[in-house]
């Protein structure tokens, strides 16, 4: 179970990364970082990165995607 939840920490990590690069790719750095906090510190993506669930790798493959 352990790993799981690391991977699922890892891909939440990953996650938070992509939100950055797509911030920057569509409006600069600055509003890229801001994006990226956002999006980590949102109560839901808390809750549910802790999990690992099938959906994770999807949303990062969506969001790498973009």
């Amino acid at each position: 179970m352990g790993g799981s939840r690391a991977i699922a920490a890892v891909l939440g990590s990953v996650l938070v990364v992509g939100v950055y690069l797509v911030g920057r790719q569509v409006a600069g750095a600055v509003t890229g970082i801001l994006a990226a906090v956002i999006f980590s510190l949102l109560p839901t993506v808390l809750g549910h990165d802790r999990y690992a669930c099938h959906d994770l790798p999807s949303r990062v493959a969506t969001v790498f995607s973009l």
